[in-house]
């Protein structure tokens, strides 16, 4: 299994949507830490403890793929600092695009067909395009924005959701606001998270 490496900075082209031909720079999104921190934390800290446990992150399944990576004193929980930390590192890396491949694997077995789309959590979806990709055998899969003339996608926090899996995957994983397959595409120029194929596991029949 092959994997590519590319990162796009502000200097590639996209087409800009409803522009037809026209394009737009592939400029980093406006990341802004601390009003993405208040929005999770405004959603999420349901027992308002100004803490996230894991399982008031279950909520936002991209967030609770990368509670790991956030939780920067391993005391399992996520404090506002760290998740404003977290953001930092987008805003820092200044990051347009990043080509990422994925394995997608149903209790331990490889897909053979079907499609993903990955879909940005709640408080990054004014900043993040959806990006999508046919599942080719063996499970692979690299996405990238629709309509654009490039490969990759966004850096950022999304919910994963399978369509047409062959073999078949549970309904849930069908739909944006029940999946509970998620997953962090962090910025490869400051996070080793997303080096290499990131695997995403569905379980359950």
């Amino acid at each position: 299994m092959t994997f590519r490496t590319a990162v796009v900075f502000g200097a590639a082209s996209l087409p800009a949507a409803g522009c037809g031909g026209s394009v737009d720079r592939v400029a980093a999104p406006p990341w802004n830490s601390s009003a993405l921190e208040e929005a999770v934390f405004s959603r999420l800290d349901a027992d308002g403890n100004d803490e996230l446990s894991r399982q008031e992150t279950a909520a936002a399944p991209g967030l609770a793929w990368g509670f790991e990576r956030a939780d920067a004193d391993r005391n399992g929980v996520l404090s506002r600092a760290e998740l404003q930390a977290r953001f930092a590192l987008y805003e820092a890396s200044r990051l347009g695009l990043t080509v990422q491949d994925f394995q997608l694997t149903s209790n331990g077995r490889p897909l053979a067909a079907g499609k993903v789309r990955f879909v940005p959590e709640f408080f990054v979806a004014e900043l993040l395009e959806p990006a999508e990709a046919e599942i080719l055998p063996g499970g692979t899969v690299g996405p990238s924005i629709a309509g654009s003339s490039l490969p990759g996608m966004r850096p950022g926090f999304y919910r994963v959701v399978v369509e047409e899996a062959q073999p078949p995957v549970p309904a849930a994983y069908g739909s944006a606001e029940a999946t509970t397959l998620g997953v962090e595409v962090a910025p490869a120029a400051t996070d080793r998270a997303s080096y290499g194929v990131i695997q995403l596991k569905i379980q359950g029949k």
